[in-house]
């Protein structure tokens, strides 16, 4: 359970550096769930405590990796048929400048 969390902990706050809010509350949930669960599940002091300690040690690897391994949205744009040929006649243009710059801003981070 530990370990599913940390996985979605490592894509929600990926995700949430990228588009900050989002993903916010997701992330903020399963840090919180990750040090409830062994504290409210375990009744064993001794296996508490370790549980604890593995959802630390899980929260800081998944932060880390996604810090490392920052997340990127791909998507495939353009696409080249018979109905919809792609040619060099193609012009590209963006209407609101403003736009232009917060793109490059973008793809520069």
């Amino acid at each position: 359970m530990i370990i599913f969390l940390g996985m979605h902990l490592n894509g929600f706050f990926g995700k949430s550096m990228f588009c900050f809010p989002h993903h916010l509350l997701s992330t903020i949930f399963c840090v919180v769930t990750m040090i409830i669960y062994p504290l409210a599940i375990i009744k064993h002091r001794k296996a508490r405590n370790i549980g604890t300690i593995v959802s630390v040690l899980v929260i800081a690897v998944a932060i880390i990796v996604s810090i490392i391994i920052p997340y990127r949205y791909n998507t495939t744009i353009l696409t080249n048929s018979e109905k919809h040929p792609f040619d060099d006649t193609y012009k590209v243009y963006l209407k609101d400048k403003n736009m232009a710059t917060y793109i490059s801003n973008m793809m520069k981070n």
